[in-house]
């Protein structure tokens, strides 16, 4: 009984001890950052510089967003590979403005991505204006469509709901989505990684 006791005693000790020297340890990496430590010069510890000082890496290999190199991994329209600059797809996603303001933004592109849809949508029908009500679902639906069969059911549902709606085709859905995803896609550049040779484009949708 008391080889047992002094032996959770012992690991209870160690325990202890390990989260001491943790806790010392996240103390210096905490004085580290105080002292100077900014996020590039935490992503140069992360990835490799190229000529320009400039860091280029996968995005993924990331731990926060703050920390995602300067040039990112990316295929261009064309099929190069290539790096796209964080600054111009962050800018063309508003990805670190105020949040009211991308709330603003992204509520912008929901309406203009309905208005397109609803115009695609009427033009193919022939029936009359579709709904944005319509126009809605199907754009979230086919964000989330993953076989035909589930792309009919849908339409289904959507033609049940708008009488106008019943001449839609699957064709029709399919054609409006994908020329509403292209009016509403951005294209950045992509470049070798230098940074500065421009290889290609690279779409960004902001549906």
């Amino acid at each position: 009984m008391l080889s047992r006791f002094v032996s959770k005693t012992s690991i209870l000790a160690s325990a202890i001890a390990c989260l001491a020297v943790l806790g010392v340890f996240a103390t210096m990496l905490n004085a580290q950052s105080a002292e100077g430590d900014t996020p590039q010069s935490l992503r140069e510890e992360l990835y490799p510089c190229n000529v320009a000082g400039m860091t280029y890496g996968n995005v993924s290999d990331a731990p926060s967003g703050e920390l995602e190199p300067d040039l990112i991994e990316a295929v261009a329209t064309n099929g190069k590979e290539g790096y796209v600059k964080r600054a111009e797809l962050d800018l063309a996603t508003r990805k670190y403005e105020n949040p009211l303001d991308s709330e603003k933004f992204q509520r912008q592109c929901e309406e203009k991505a309905v208005e397109l849809m609803q115009q695609e949508l009427s033009a193919r029908n022939g029936r009359g204006e579709i709904s944005a009500e319509v126009a809605s679902c199907i754009i979230e639906g086919a964000m989330e469509w993953e076989n035909e069969q589930q792309m009919l059911a849908d339409i289904s549902t959507q033609r049940s709901v708008d009488p106008v709606a019943t001449q839609l085709s699957l064709e029709d859905c399919l054609e409006s989505y994908l020329a509403v995803d292209e009016a509403m896609t951005i294209y950045i550049p992509v470049y070798e990684q230098d940074g500065t040779t421009e290889i290609g484009r690279f779409p960004v949708s902001l549906l």
